[in-house]
């Protein structure tokens, strides 16, 4: 099928249109039996090595830009002016221990010191403190666990002495009397051993055990509390020494360190200059390090690209039957073209289907480079139409006999040469129309000979299609009289 879109430009073998072509070749190498799997498999390693490379040139190609519109464009002053920056960092920050060890004079060393302590000692209760918090937490627990099962142990004793002698005499399902039968020993009711339960003796023993363990419990969550007190006195009598510490340390350090901010603030923003620009250079040399490995990645693409196009050239197959296929093929498109009259030229005559792309060659020159628009319908057309003329001849070639073209007048024209080359188009498709090949031609003009069948005409008042059996009725008869639904009918 040619649209009026593309009949001039999307021809099988297309390089532009890479999502369609690649299925076009798989299906043009399946019917003229070129397809190896082998090589397919080559053939989308190699586009994916392709997509790779282009992508990575693109991306090197944009890192050049904009580091030589930089000043940072060459590698060599990069690493001179790290090298130097580096040196006066470290003297920057030499400086500044420097200063710091003027400003640890003995005062506030002792100063600093007595502080230091006191923050270690906050952080003792406060891991005391926690520690203790939690162990109370447990002991609450425990107690509560304890008196739980102080009173499971009460319930048992009354169960045991209140529910001991129990009997039934009565059926507790029918109110029948029950019968004295069976022992000490068996349950009247069911005659079966009742379970051994602890005597009320041991149960008195374990009550009295866990009332006992309930008090100590008690006693050690009072004791715990007590200690959490006094950690929390102690925190506070710290915290109040760390407060009058802080405040002598930062009076002793006013008087000097306020002689000393120009210096200080001076210090800092030098130092913070420094270590940005050093961020600046990595990040420029880090850009030079990309793109000399996008460099490395590209040669080595570009010799895996080449690897695989000598490996697809070496597994095309050349078999006495694809080469006769193709060369009917060739023999077939150079007749229509003839037919058509199509404009030839003189480097090299004589038309045939390149080997590696598929694109038809005309003369010596490929489809992409006829730069006629007009020449390039004709190659089009008697390209495609010469694949349903070999199909037809070859049952090995399983094409649909179904041509459709779509606006040929369009990019043909209308007088002189091109009506009459118009004219040849329009005789050789009529004559290339039988019962095994449909050639149907959609156009804006009326053709040009007579004798072409016109199924339908439509204009810019009436553009709807009717139904197809309105415009082929089966042997004169129209649908209704044929006892047929129009619209269950179907065009072949």
């Amino acid at each position: 099928m040619l649209r009026q879109t593309e009949i001039d430009s999307s021809v099988f073998g297309t390089a532009d249109n890479h999502h369609k072509n690649i299925k076009r070749r798989y299906v043009f190498e399946i019917l003229y039996g070129l397809y190896d799997p082998e090589a397919a498999g080559l053939r989308e390693r190699l586009r994916e090595v392709t997509t790779e490379l282009n992508a990575l040139t693109a991306d090197a190609d944009t890192l050049e830009r904009i580091l030589a519109s930089s000043a940072f464009s060459s590698r060599a002053q990069l690493e001179a002016e790290r090298s130097q920056t580096e040196q006066q960092l470290a003297h920057t920050y030499a400086a500044g221990q420097d200063l710091s060890g003027e400003l640890n004079t003995l005062t506030t060393a002792h100063l600093r010191a007595q502080v230091s302590d006191a923050d270690a000692e906050l952080a003792k209760i406060d891991t005391a403190i926690h520690a203790e918090t939690t162990a109370a937490a447990n002991l609450r627990s425990l107690h509560d666990q304890l008196i739980a099962q102080s009173r499971r142990l009460t319930r048992a004793l009354v169960a045991e002495r209140l529910l001991n002698d129990f009997e039934f005499h009565t059926c507790p399902r029918c109110g029948s009397a029950v019968p004295e039968r069976g022992d000490d020993d068996t349950c009247r009711l069911c005659l079966q051993t009742p379970p051994t339960s602890p005597s009320p003796a041991a149960l008195a023993a374990e009550q009295d055990r866990v009332i006992e363990q309930v008090a100590e419990t008690g006693q050690l969550i009072e004791r715990s509390g007590k200690r959490l007190d006094d950690l929390q006195v102690a925190r506070t009598s710290r915290a109040d020494r760390r407060r009058s510490l802080g405040a002598e340390l930062d009076r002793a350090m006013a008087t000097y360190v306020t002689d000393q901010t120009d210096r200080i603030r001076s210090q800092a923003a030098e130092q913070a200059r420094l270590e940005e620009h050093l961020r600046r250079i990595d990040d420029a040399l880090s850009l030079h390090t990309r793109l000399q490995g996008q460099a490395d990645s590209v040669a080595k693409l570009e010799r895996e690209k080449g690897r695989l196009n000598d490996l697809i050239d070496a597994s095309r197959r050349d078999t006495p039957g694809v080469a006769a296929r193709l060369k009917e093929l060739e023999k077939s498109f150079e007749k229509i073209l003839r037919a058509f009259d199509a404009p030839r030229f003189d480097d090299r005559p004589g038309s045939y289907i390149d080997r590696k792309t598929y694109l038809p060659v005309v003369d010596g020159r490929g489809f992409m480079d006829l730069q006629s628009q007009g020449v390039e319908v004709l190659v089009n057309v008697a390209h495609v139409l010469a694949h349903q003329q070999v199909a037809l001849d070859d049952d090995t070639i399983p094409l649909p006999n179904l041509l459709i073209i779509d606006g040929i007048s369009s990019n043909v024209g209308h007088e002189g040469v091109d009506l009459h080359r118009l004219r040849k188009m329009y005789t050789t498709l009529y004559n290339a129309a039988s019962d095994d090949l449909q050639i149907i031609v959609t156009d804006n003009d009326p053709p040009p000979i007579t004798g072409i069948h016109k199924a339908l005409e439509l204009s810019d008042t009436d553009r709807f299609v009717p139904g197809a059996s309105s415009l082929f009725p089966r042997d004169g008869v129209e649908p209704a009289e044929a006892g047929g639904d129009a619209s269950q009918e179907t065009l072949y």
